[in-house]
């Protein structure tokens, strides 16, 4: 049944024998496979260590919390065998090479709202995968990796709460994955979302504004 398809099978699935597609399967794969690291350190909380402790800004200016430095080793290390050409982090000052021959690019918040992690609320993962324009070989600049928003090949968002959700897009609708913690794997349980045509719609950060 549809509610019971695993992510990888999923991503087998919409990749059929598309090279690009592989890429971006084994990409999103990889991706998941840190969200559930990431999930298991944030389970544990003040037992992880002190991961709400402030250190360094990142370059948005952002100061780091423990957590925010972890997560982004964690995706690193995920990413190390996918076809990714270059990584770009919230985390990091530039972005950075991974597999130089690789055909995609990866822009990612590693941990998003990591402020609220001591009062243990909330936080997740944001990430966009894009094709590498032109010759992947050459550095990129950080404007190679500002393409609009329908040059992406992928996105979505993992949100660490009461349960661990994966929300995936790859340009045809939008289905969510939770993981299912007893074998380890995101599971298709929320299979094309979208937003009620009688819903009434307000931004979480709406208080910004003024």
């Amino acid at each position: 049944m549809t509610e019971h398809q695993t992510l990888d099978s999923y991503l087998s699935d919409y990749a059929g024998d598309d090279e690009l597609r592989l890429a971006v399967a084994q990409t999103v794969q990889s991706i998941a496979n840190a969200c559930c690291a990431i999930a298991e350190v944030i389970a544990l909380g003040p037992l992880a260590g002190s991961l709400g402790q402030q250190g360094e800004q990142n370059a948005d200016g952002d100061v780091q919390a423990e957590l925010d430095i972890r997560a982004n080793e964690i995706v690193l290390d995920e990413l190390e065998d996918a076809p990714v050409s270059y990584l770009a982090s919230e985390e990091l000052e530039v972005p950075v090479p991974i597999n130089e021959d690789a055909p995609l690019y990866v822009a990612i918040d590693p941990l998003d709202g990591s402020s609220n992690i001591d009062v243990n609320v909330s936080v997740g993962t944001i990430f966009s995968i894009l094709r590498c324009p032109g010759e992947c070989k050459a550095e990129p600049s950080a404007e190679a990796f500002l393409q609009p928003g329908t040059e992406q090949v992928c996105a979505g968002y993992a949100v660490y709460g009461p349960a661990t959700m994966l929300v995936l897009t790859s340009g045809h609708g939008v289905n969510g994955f939770t993981l299912d913690r007893s074998i380890g794997e995101f599971i298709l349980s929320h299979p094309d979302m979208n937003v009620p045509e009688d819903a009434r719609e307000v931004a979480i950060n709406m208080t910004n504004q003024r």
